[in-house]
């Protein structure tokens, strides 16, 4: 459980006091810390690279001399065809419901929460937050590298022009490369960490400006000699680059920002530290500005009790470098064995004992008669059978079969029932589960956090931010939202989950899902409706009235535990009719069967303990307040029986 205890403003306004002690005790811990982190990291380092050259399809060597000069030299990237295939995949899961985020109360005391939430959900995400770019670059480094990270951080930004003045301020997602996020070595959840950084590079004319404005030491700043080696292969085979240093015209600098939890004078201290890696040296340290740390991290297939994953290159590494020998060889044979070579003696060739051949070129040989032609290669089929083989395993690795494409008609049969279909493609999805619900819980975790942006800056006062939700909900919404975000109790009053749950489901499959439930529904309520005029029938016993409710109460139960099977509805209990409720708030019930029905709703004994004073007075004429009595009522005697308490 965690729990916020806010400070005092006065308290928390005198900011971090960095004196040379301190600077030197954070300053060897980063220094380690990061030394450690990258030196664990570098083979992740080393496999994305090689990631981008397979997915790239860039060959190995850059000339092939076997088995002849020039001989065929390709990457087939097979891997490039699954990762296409599995984004598009989760791109349309996650973005092509409406919403695509949704908020749902996780108890009845804040259901008229759920409305001015999600209309300040969908604004955000549409508007402000950049969920969408975020997760598209998100979910290629994720099923890519094996690994995704999220950045939310909450800006503020003024752009000002002669004749204009804006303002942007609020969080924002933003999708971070693998390679210039860093966590402790050994790590396997965020949570645990002690610390958390995110580097970049800035040029030397940012440098100095943040030395102006926000009070940055750089005396001991050093110029970066190397932009990342993940980085330089990404934009060398992307034909760009960002990194202005290697030309010599302007000097980089490397920051790391580090969000640390570091001991010091007896407690732990959340701050936020801005180092040069290069020059072991520190720009600025502040408290860290939110409460939890601003990354949210996803992985495609998971390494046990470690944060990095697998990715779909690195799964299909060996069956695309099989694919690609096989290829390459079976090119190779092909034009060799239309080729033909010539033998005899030393001597026969007139020019040596080499010569190039070309189509329509005259020959002069001296001695002709015995220059022999003899044929350089066979054709194998083999070959062939032995890619499809490992286009195989590369498809039953990945969960695809977008890589041989095989026909619907090979898969399913033409007449195959539509319930079998959707069976079948369910079947073949299931293998996307586990990557895909870290995805999902990754990019609801990213909303969340923009929320939690929100809701530090409302505990801060943070007058901007007040008005700015007033102005987007309105006044009465706006009030209900802030009063929410500023609830300590948020976390456990409100879920916030994209709409898409789960990769087995598709959307022809939910819409037939949605009919067979409105349809379940719909004779339920028949059936409640019908039982409610039962009830309130004048002349029924008190048995068929007590049957009538019994079984209104199990088909309710069967109703409420059918609709939680669906993973789109998170609050199946608002389907279910209360009868007993209703019944209670039937204005008049026929007076034959007033006392069964008392009796039934009172309990055992006779007691009318419970029932409602407003339906006892709508039933025997007693006051709501209690103030008259309710004919036959008395303090012993005769009288209704039910009522022997005086219509208490």
């Amino acid at each position: 459980m965690r729990k916020i205890e806010r400070l005092p403003i006065s308290e928390t306004a005198k900011g971090f006091y960095l004196t040379d002690e301190r600077r030197k005790l954070i300053q060897d811990w980063v220094e380690t810390e990061y030394t450690f982190a990258s030196s664990a990291r570098a083979a992740y380092d080393n496999a994305m690279v090689e990631n981008l050259r397979q997915y790239e399809g860039v060959p190995q060597r850059s000339v092939k001399q076997y088995p002849y000069e020039g001989a065929p030299n390709y990457e087939f990237n097979v891997s490039a065809i699954a990762v296409d295939s599995i984004h598009s995949q989760t791109i349309d899961l996650m973005f092509s419901i409406s919403p695509a985020v949704k908020a749902s109360a996780s108890n009845k005391d804040h259901v008229n929460l759920e409305a001015p939430l999600q209309r300040l959900i969908d604004w955000g995400a549409t508007n402000e937050w950049r969920l969408r770019e975020a997760a598209t670059s998100a979910f290629l480094n994720n099923i890519k590298h094996g690994s995704g990270v999220y950045y939310v951080p909450y800006e503020e930004k003024i752009k000002r022009t002669d004749i204009r003045k804006v303002i942007e301020r609020g969080p924002r997602i933003y999708s971070v490369p693998v390679e210039d996020f860093y966590v402790p070595g050994g790590v396997e959840n965020l949570e645990e960490a002690d610390w958390c950084g995110l580097r970049s590079f800035v040029p030397e004319g940012a440098l100095v400006l943040y030395a102006a404005e926000r009070g940055w030491n750089i005396d001991g700043a050093k110029a970066a000699p190397r932009h990342s080696k993940v980085r330089n292969v990404r934009e060398r085979y992307g034909k760009t680059t960002s990194f202005s240093g290697r030309k010599g015209t302007v000097s980089t600098y490397e920051v790391l920002k580090v969000y640390a939890n570091i001991p010091i004078g007896g407690e732990d201290l959340d701050l936020l530290v801005y180092y040069d890696p290069n020059g072991h040296h520190i720009y600025k340290v502040t408290y860290m500005p939110y409460d939890r740390w601003p990354f949210e991290v996803m992985r495609y297939q998971p390494r046990e009790h470690l944060i990095y994953g697998l990715g779909v290159v690195e799964m299909s590494r060996q069956f695309q470098n099989g694919v690609t020998d096989f290829m390459n060889n079976w090119l190779a044979n092909s034009f060799l064995a239309n080729m033909r070579g010539f033998k005899g003696p030393h001597g026969a060739i007139g020019s040596g004992d080499s010569i190039k051949m070309r189509p329509g070129k005259y020959y002069g040989f001296p001695m002709p008669d015995q220059v022999e032609i003899f044929q350089m290669a066979d054709v194998y089929a083999s070959g062939m059978a032995a890619v499809q083989t490992l286009l195989g395993f590369a498809e039953r690795r990945t969960g695809v079969n977008d890589v041989t494409n095989p026909r619907p008609s090979s898969l399913l049969g033409n007449r195959t029932p539509g319930i079998t279909a959707l069976s079948v493609m369910q079947q073949a999805n299931r293998r996307f589960v586990n990557a895909f619900d870290e995805m999902r819980i990754a990019t609801q975790k990213a909303v969340r956090q923009c929320l939690y942006r929100y809701q530090e800056r409302l505990l801060a006062d943070d007058a901007d931010v007040r008005d700015h939700l007033y102005q987007l909900l309105g006044d009465y919404d706006g009030a209900l939202v802030e009063g929410l975000l500023r609830d300590e109790n948020f976390d456990n009053a409100m879920k916030v989950e994209l709409s898409a749950t789960d990769a087995t489901q598709n959307r022809l499959q939910e819409r037939q899902d949605a009919i067979a439930l409105a349809g379940m529904l719909g004779q339920y309520y028949d059936k409640v409706v019908q039982l409610m005029q039962l009830a309130a029938t004048q002349g029924v016993s008190e048995e068929m009235r007590s049957t009538a409710l019994k079984v209104a109460t199990a088909t309710g139960e069967i109703i409420k535990r059918t609709v939680q099977t669906f993973d789109t509805i998170r609050d199946p209990e608002r389907f279910v009719i209360d009868l007993e409720k209703e019944i209670n708030a039937i204005p008049g019930v026929p007076e034959a069967g007033i006392e069964s029905l008392l009796a039934m709703l009172g309990g055992a004994g006779g007691q009318g303990a419970g029932i409602p004073a407003d339906l006892l007075a709508s039933l025997g004429g007693g006051q709501p307040d209690g103030g008259a009595a309710v004919p036959g009522a008395g303090q012993g005697g005769g009288g209704n029986p039910v009522l022997s308490n005086g219509g208490q």
